[in-house]
């Protein structure tokens, strides 16, 4: 028979009576204690984010080879229940030159505001619709998407401790929706750029596979981790040296809650000399550990989308 239980038993009741039981507690959430993290659907109020893009080019011609220029743009996201308890995610872009939720549409490249709307998936390790290849891409090509693939991690299916890693989302792409194609997401990663006749021009039989976002729990400076702690992922298409791209995120995640507080994401990708970063902040009025930022006209606007638009004179 084992000691091991009723000396560690014998060690807990000692530091009761010295009132040190909540400071184990802690040390034990910080150090070991294993944590579900898991999404919850929106139920009677709409959990909205202040969305902030901001680019930077850092080769001298690059806006004006790849005709286009930096982004620095505000949206609002929201994510809840509609009238007939159906999920919806809805984006609302404030400022001019942001792109329309679909830039094929004959309103891509609009300089008036945008807003959209989509049914929203939600199950506890992941929330859709999500571009998959949002990381590996130099540019902004669908908001709504690129924010809910930058801003919510795709989380564990195990319980996991601080200190814990798991494999994030999968990245995938063609280049299609980059500035520059021949070296973007997939064949940014397949090609060898050294090569001039290779560029753009890689065997497309040959299998091209980016690596997932990598994802670790970690604690935050005098904050149980059991009530909040945060994310920190990494992704890089493998390609060598300054040929490469690569991402970094880091969510503050309320674990009672089950929700994103707040993440930043941050693309770097030298060769092209673009950096791109997406910062997202809770603003709405759901409960919360803390307060959210204030933004009421914005939270007007989101909460009311989620209403149906009825006929005048039918208040029914």
């Amino acid at each position: 028979m084992s000691l091991r239980a009723p000396v560690l038993g014998l060690v807990l009741v000692s530091l009761g009576a010295l009132g040190l039981g909540g400071w184990l507690r802690w040390r034990v959430s910080e150090e070991g204690e294993r944590l579900r993290l898991a999404y919850r659907a929106p139920t009677d109020c709409v959990q909205a984010y202040r969305v902030q893009v901001d680019e930077s080019f850092e080769i001298e011609g690059y806006g004006r080879f790849y005709n286009r220029a930096e982004e620095h743009s505000v949206g609002w996201l929201g994510l809840g229940r509609d009238d007939a308890g159906e999920l919806r995610v809805v984006y609302e872009s404030e400022d001019a030159g942001v792109r329309a939720a679909d830039p094929r549409s004959e309103s891509a490249g609009a300089r008036d505001p945008v807003s959209t709307a989509r049914g929203l998936y939600i199950d506890r390790t992941q929330i859709g619709p999500a571009a998959a290849d949002a990381s590996c891409r130099d540019r902004s090509w669908d908001p709504l998407e690129d924010a809910l693939a930058l801003g919510f991690p795709r989380l564990p299916t195990h319980p996991v401790a601080v200190g814990s890693s798991w494999r994030g989302a999968r990245v995938s792409g063609d280049g299609s929706t980059c500035s520059a194609r021949e070296i973007c997401c997939n064949l940014g990663a397949c090609t060898d750029l050294g090569d001039p006749k290779a560029a753009g021009g890689r065997d497309r039989s040959a299998p091209c596979v980016l690596p997932d976002w990598r994802e670790q729990v970690e604690a935050l400076p005098g904050m149980d981790p059991a009530r909040e702690l945060a994310i920190v992922g990494q992704w890089s298409d493998r390609a060598p040296g300054e040929l490469g791209a690569s991402a970094s995120r880091r969510v503050r995640w309320e674990v009672g809650l089950q929700r994103v507080r707040s993440a930043e994401f941050r693309y770097v990708h030298p060769f092209l000399g673009v950096v791109r970063e997406v910062r997202l902040e809770a603003i709405d009025r759901c409960e919360s550990l803390e307060p959210a930022r204030e933004a009421p006209e914005a939270l007007a606007r989101i909460e009311a989308a989620f209403e149906y638009k009825r006929p005048s004179g039918n208040p029914g």
